[in-house]
């Protein structure tokens, strides 16, 4: 019973752990650069008080300074949120276009006072040319809440 384990076998658990241990930071690293979009994208939204124009131009022209992948996702028309409530697809949002979808949310405190937020998802992807999408992963952000002043004072 002195028969130690052989070299194919030690290499093989070698290669083995060397290939998940590359699959996990690479992983990390995709969805690092994914939040830092959702990041970008949530800054430029609450720093115009919305998604328009100024927020569209800023957007595009920071993801597309840090090398974002724009491929084409799917958006849901709308999406549901743990508290109930239904966010529906910004009417001035892109369609997936652009690699990203933009949804709009609108909620009421206790006092029924009118707020809305926008939800944002990007897609973590890790493509190999040969083998296409290996991952597609679903990543979303919310940004701050906004007070709805046409809603409250029409």
């Amino acid at each position: 019973m002195n028969e130690s384990i052989g070299y194919t076998v030690t290499l093989n658990i070698m290669i083995v752990f060397i290939v998940i241990i590359f699959f996990f930071i690479t992983g990390t690293f995709i969805y690092f650069k994914e939040n830092k979009t959702n990041n970008i994208i949530t800054d430029a939204i609450e720093r115009h008080e919305g998604y328009n124009e100024l927020a569209k131009k800023e957007i595009e022209n920071k993801i597309t300074s840090i090398g974002y992948n724009k491929n084409k996702i799917t958006c849901d028309k709308s999406v549901n949120e743990k508290s109930g409530s239904v966010c529906s697809l910004d009417k001035d949002g892109n369609k997936g276009s652009e690699g990203y979808c933009i949804y709009l949310c609108d909620t009421s405190d206790a006092n029924g006072e009118p707020y809305y937020y926008y939800k944002i998802k990007t897609n973590a992807q890790l493509n190999i040319p040969i083998i296409k999408d290996i991952v597609n992963v679903p990543i979303y952000t919310n940004t701050i809440r906004f007070y709805d002043f046409e809603k409250k004072f029409g």
